[in-house]
């Protein structure tokens, strides 16, 4: 039989590869997740990040910054830069406790941005 390869990653929609991503995942996200579009301030006081999926667009490379703060003069906690036209992952199971807030600065060519975190802080321990 001839078996066709299944479709890369570039040739679906938006929708079908953060569906396939779900479907790879261990288990479901449990987190509360936000799409961004515009450099903004996700959440305003202490929280937890657990990570962010970033896909360029296909126009050139894409930078995200993720910062625990109000703002970019917070603290650098996490970086996506991909290629053209290409995704990228962090996944932080247990996740990074925020102390200030949770800042996404969005570089250039960035075709879809989702932060994912949980807006009720832990306790520490």
């Amino acid at each position: 039989m001839n078996e066709q390869p299944p479709p890369s990653l570039m040739t679906v929609d938006l929708d079908t590869f953060l569906c396939r991503l779900r479907e790879a995942l261990p288990r479901p996200v449990p987190f509360a997740h936000s799409r961004v579009q515009t450099d903004r301030q996700l959440i305003q006081r202490a929280a937890v990040y657990h990570g962010g999926l970033l896909l360029a667009d296909g126009v050139g490379a894409s930078t995200v910054n993720i910062y625990d703060g109000l703002d970019t003069t917070g603290e650098l906690i996490d970086s996506f830069s991909v290629a053209t036209s290409t995704p990228e992952r962090h996944i932080y199971e247990k996740g990074l406790a925020l102390r200030v807030g949770l800042y996404v600065d969005l570089g250039a060519n960035v075709s879809a941005f989702t932060a994912y975190y949980d807006p009720v802080p832990r306790e520490k321990g």
